[in-house]
């Protein structure tokens, strides 16, 4: 997945949209109640959309409405259809990524799925990164990060689950590894003896990477201490909420 990018030149709050110029190669973020707007749905798939096959890069508007849920609309024509909307625990993750950008949408590639040759309801899936990714990504094109650290171009892991927040977003693997590329280090999935440093996220995790990590001799520190050498500003995931996180 690519920068974000607006849909006419650069800066990000222009056009009232926020949009994804590259998206991850399939799609994996299923839209809930899809199978209440089938008509829709089905009139934008065409005739040809009746058999097994997959209806690519369909261009979806995901935008929260007045009772803090995420819409899902396909835009045909220009104009935007209703085809559901993100599930609870999905909108719940994503809300502090729109809170960021307010008050912008996104928009992003969608593919339309269907089985059974008809049979079964089609399904709305989304090509659309992860909140961790999707913060990194905010925060890193309006708040440069060093590339001067002890780290750059060394292989980094990351091991555990993260406690801290960026914008309100609990960092996820996924935004983790694109924060640490953004400031000039390898990232890796696993420890081996070629990495360089491992990133545990919490004391409390004990993972087969940092066992491994400690076995090896490899140099560990805390996410802390990580994000405060590359120059990232996060908080405490354990911070009391404030009015705007309060469901």
């Amino acid at each position: 997945m690519g920068l974000l990018k607006t849909v006419v030149g650069g800066g990000q709050q222009k056009a009232g949209v926020t949009v994804f110029k590259r998206t991850r190669d399939s799609a994996g973020l299923a839209v809930a109640g899809a199978h209440y707007h089938q008509d829709d749905i089905g009139q934008l798939a065409g005739r040809s959309f009746l058999g097994r096959i997959q209806h690519e890069n369909q261009v979806a508007l995901v935008m929260p409405d007045s009772r803090n849920a995420i819409a899902v609309h396909l835009l045909h024509g220009g104009h935007p259809v209703l085809v559901g909307y993100l599930a609870s625990d999905d909108a719940k993750a994503y809300r502090p990524v729109f809170r960021y950008i307010a008050p912008n949408s996104i928009r992003c590639a969608a593919v339309l799925a269907r089985d059974d040759y008809g049979k079964r309801p089609i399904v709305v899936y989304l090509n659309l990164g992860t909140p961790g990714e999707l913060i990194a990504e905010l925060w890193t094109e309006e708040h440069p990060l060093r590339t001067d650290h002890q780290w750059a171009g060394k292989l980094v892991v990351f091991t555990g689950s993260s406690r801290l927040r960026l914008e309100g977003v609990l960092l996820d693997r996924e935004g983790q590894q694109m924060l640490a590329q953004v400031a000039g280090c390898q990232t890796q999935p696993r420890v081996t003896k070629t990495i360089n440093v491992c990133v545990a996220c919490s004391a409390k995790d004990d993972t087969g990477n940092l066992e491994k990590a400690q076995r090896y001799g490899l140099e560990i520190v805390t996410e802390a201490d990580f994000w405060h050498e590359i120059g990232l500003q996060v908080e405490s995931a354990a911070r009391r909420p404030g009015p705007r996180d309060r469901e």
